[in-house]
């Protein structure tokens, strides 16, 4: 005959696997200390106070007029190169050169124009008349460095490398040491043509065509207006402070009877950092006949008449 199972009850299964369960095994289940229970509270409650933090940062309130659910606050995406004003002295820069970046409460903040708004630059002055003007026309912009050449006090000065300047290849201009200028005496030597600061000084009734003849190396046959280089000459003459000097210098030459003497350009003692503001005062000239160059100290001293350049 086929013997007949029977299925056991849920209640005896719990009591078999119980019976199982050796008496040794009991100590070995692991219970939690009330050190432990208060460690993992602790750090759950730890846990649960950063989920709540990062939420509210997360969606935190941004002004709104329409009383509109709170919106979160995306840093724009920018280009590092694009061009941007400081908003402290208005500077074009580039963004890559902020030193404190944009944040939703504060701006950029840059260095190297004005050290973060420490520095207080004056607003720009706007050119004198008639340059004002000409800087608007398309054709004197293609002349104007011609024009700055022919109404230039100093020459630059520097050991230039001419074995590349006239190679082949691109052009390249090179320079050995330090980029200076020079400076000429008051009057040229006998039988030279007047230069630079010299022409504010000698034979100014034809002045206009003896700056062309110096810029061109001896021919006045330069493409420039007469009109226009008078003018810019009438605009130095009542806005330089430099050009005033040797104009003074030039009336003490026609006046006649004067002994041989020296324009000093004086030296500011005590000057601050290169950044600080310039003032008219900082610019000086002096016309005495007492001092010799020896004793001039830093200051220049343009002698009466040399054949030398003077560096500056």
């Amino acid at each position: 005959m086929r013997s007949r199972r029977t299925a056991n009850s849920p209640q005896q299964d719990i009591q078999r696997t119980q019976e199982t369960i050796l008496p040794d095994q009991v100590d070995n289940i692991d219970v939690d200390s009330p050190e432990q229970v208060t460690a993992r509270a602790s750090r759950a409650l730890r846990i649960k106070k950063q989920k709540s933090k990062r939420v509210a940062t997360r969606y935190k309130n941004v002004a709104s007029t329409s009383g509109s659910r709170p919106v979160r606050y995306r840093r724009p995406v920018v280009n590092k190169w694009d061009l941007v004003k400081c908003p402290v002295c208005q500077a074009i820069v580039w963004i890559a050169e902020a030193v404190v970046q944009e944040t939703e409460k504060s701006p950029r903040m840059f260095s190297i124009c004005c050290q973060q708004g420490r520095v207080k630059l004056p607003p720009r002055r706007q050119p004198p008349s008639p340059l004002k003007e000409l800087l608007d026309k398309s054709n004197f912009k293609s002349i104007i460095r011609i024009a700055n050449g022919m109404l230039a006090f100093t020459s630059m000065g520097g050991q230039i490398d001419n074995s590349v300047t006239n190679s082949c290849g691109p052009y390249a201009f090179r320079l050995h040491g330090q980029t200076h200028h020079k400076i000429r005496s008051l009057l040229p030597p006998d039988g030279k043509f007047p230069q630079y600061l010299q022409l504010y000084i000698v034979d100014t009734d034809n002045e206009v065509a003896n700056r062309k003849k110096a810029f061109s190396k001896g021919t006045s046959a330069l493409e420039i207006d007469d009109n226009l280089v008078a003018d810019l000459i009438k605009m130095l003459d009542e806005n330089n402070h430099l050009a005033k000097t040797f104009r003074h210098a030039r009336d003490r030459v026609l006046s006649g009877g004067a002994v041989e003497f020296s324009v000093r350009l004086v030296n500011q003692k005590h000057h601050g950092r290169q950044y600080d503001l310039p003032t008219a005062s900082e610019i000086g000239g002096i016309l005495v006949g007492d001092f010799t160059a020896e004793s001039a100290g830093k200051d220049i001293v343009l002698e009466y008449k040399t054949s030398k350049l003077q560096r500056i």
